[in-house]
């Protein structure tokens, strides 16, 4: 037996149900340990999205804020950061 099968054979396990061959496969997770760690929070997409959400919704509110004496809805301030964040 090779390497490359000896290790498929420790990440999965076989079983049988109704005649059926099923295989349950290891699944990796996706755990890190942070900021406090030295770790950049940056490089991961999670944190990233997260950081631009947050940013969209702040920027979104302030220019509702200063585009209200004009009249003008959240959603043209919306419209306006999304163009404003997108260059």
């Amino acid at each position: 037996m090779d390497a490359k099968n000896e290790r498929l054979d420790q990440l999965t396990s076989y079983g049988m149900i109704d005649n059926e061959k099923l295989v349950c496969q290891y699944m990796k997770t996706d755990t890190h340990k942070g900021v406090f760690f030295g770790e950049n929070p940056l490089k991961e997409t999670k944190s990233v999205l997260a950081i631009q959400i947050i940013l969209m919704f702040v920027l979104s509110r302030i220019t509702h804020f200063l585009l209200s004496p004009c009249h003008q809805t959240l959603l043209i301030a919306e419209i306006v950061v999304s163009l404003f964040l997108s260059t």
